[in-house]
């Protein structure tokens, strides 16, 4: 890649190779980042909206309607459990029985 700055600009071809070098960087790690969270999510769109919707509805029923008690307590502590797994896209029951809701493509 030819770079032609104007003279005086004040860009160096050393700024701009690091820059260049940084942007590459930053771009590997997003691509490397995206291929792992592809590889690990074991959820279909489907199942992370329901865990999402009754995660927030445990937590809502928790804290606002049964009021006190170990019912509440339970709704509020367990209503976490299927809003993060919901959120991340990624269940640990389901690695460890080798379930997944997700359609994995392979592009062999």
């Amino acid at each position: 890649m030819i770079l032609n700055y104007p003279s005086g600009s004040g860009a160096s071809a050393e700024g701009v190779s690091k820059y260049v070098l940084d942007s590459l960087r930053f771009e590997s790690r997003r691509r490397i980042i995206t291929s792992i969270a592809m590889e690990y999510t074991n959820e279909a769109s489907w199942d992370r909206a329901l865990r999402v919707v009754l995660g927030l509805l445990m937590i809502y029923l928790g804290w606002f309607v049964l009021g006190d008690g170990l019912v509440a307590a339970v709704f509020k502590i367990f209503g976490f459990i299927p809003l993060i797994t919901g959120l991340i896209g990624w269940c640990p029951f389901y690695t460890l029985f080798g379930l997944a809701t997700k359609k994995i493509s392979r592009h062999d």
